[in-house]
């Protein structure tokens, strides 16, 4: 625990550091890009060098798999990946990853580790409008933690992370081969077609409208649905059951935090491309929470879009000309979150 209380601090002293509010926005200085590499590199480490024990996936089912893999012959990887119930992409990674280390799984991890964080670099690099700032919301949220439990998932993020910018040019064709390649490591990607879908559609009216019926059905509609699915067609009724995940809470502050970045942006805000974009992904999040709560499956995916966050949050401040003391209050009260 106490290596990410330093972490903590270290990023918390670097973005402040690094931020320098020059005439009332954030500018970042120029001489700081190899410290940020340092950060990533720093991270990287953790993430790869851990105990078995950290990620409750990791001990309980995914080091198994990384020993199996091993000992499977090439032909049989695509039947073996279907019998064991995992992505054929995540088991090609294992297998690849074991040969080349002799089954070491820290050389797994932190392939894994230098994937993920390359991406998430990428993301906040290429759309955040301070990278020390979105790399510290990206720490101290539960995006870093969660993914060394969901190792799979986080390879899927990974890819849709580099496919995110093709939507500024509206190349929505090779994102949705994005999602489509992010499938072989994770089958929860898929709810980016319907992120893709929204960013297809610029009426705003209509968007209001599909976020809106879709919510309302969910809400209201889902359980008719569910007793004519299990009326009709028994067997497929196990994927309509609901489940208690105490999803209400996080749903709470998806809705709150969506609500706080639209009613406290200006107009300058939404000026930018991308800010509006990764703001349909959120709200994307947000709906997905909510059929969560009745189709628990899509929990897990819910995480993916929380990525908005490194890029909404650091636009957020410097459109809205936050002062030097009331940026580092937003830090700190966002640490502790």
């Amino acid at each position: 625990m106490a290596i990410y209380v330093i972490i903590m601090m270290v990023l918390t002293l670097v973005t402040f550091l690094s931020s320098n509010p020059r005439g009332k926005e954030l500018v970042e200085f120029q001489g700081w890009k190899s410290i940020y590499v340092g950060l990533l590199f720093l991270l990287v480490l953790i993430h790869g060098l851990r105990a078995p024990s950290v990620g409750g996936d990791l001990y309980d089912n995914y080091a198994s798999l990384y020993d199996a893999s091993g000992s499977v012959e090439w032909s049989m990887l695509l039947s073996y990946s279907a019998l064991r119930g995992y992505e054929f992409g995540y088991v090609l990674l294992n297998k690849t990853c074991w040969i080349l280390s002799s089954g070491n799984l820290h050389f797994f991890l932190i392939v894994v580790a230098i994937i993920y964080m390359s991406a998430i670099a990428y993301l906040i690099s290429k759309l955040s409008v301070n990278r020390y700032v979105g790399l510290f919301i990206f720490f101290s949220s539960y995006m870093y933690n969660i993914s060394m439990n969901n190792i799979r998932s986080s390879l899927a993020l990974s890819i849709i992370c580099f496919g995110v910018p093709l939507l500024l040019e509206r190349k929505h064709f090779r994102f949705a081969l994005c999602v489509f390649f992010a499938t072989f490591f994770h089958v929860t990607a898929l709810v980016f077609c319907f992120f893709c879908a929204t960013c297809m559609i610029s009426n705003r009216r209509i968007l209001v409208f599909i976020y809106a019926a879709t919510s309302v059905f969910f809400t209201l509609g889902f359980d008719l649905f569910a007793k004519i699915v299990n009326m009709f067609f028994p067997k497929y009724s196990i994927y309509f059951l609901v489940e208690s995940n105490g999803g209400l809470t996080f749903l709470f502050f998806l809705i709150v935090l969506t609500v706080i970045i639209y009613f406290f942006s200006n107009s300058s805000f939404w000026a930018e491309h991308e800010n509006l974009l990764m703001f349909k992904m959120l709200v994307c999040g947000v709906v997905l929470q909510l059929i969560s709560l009745k189709i628990p499956y899509f929990s897990r995916a819910v995480y993916y879009h929380l990525i908005s966050l490194p890029v909404l949050m650091p636009s957020l401040l410097v459109n809205n000309r936050v002062e030097s003391r009331g940026k580092s209050l937003f830090l700190v009260l966002h640490g502790k979150l």
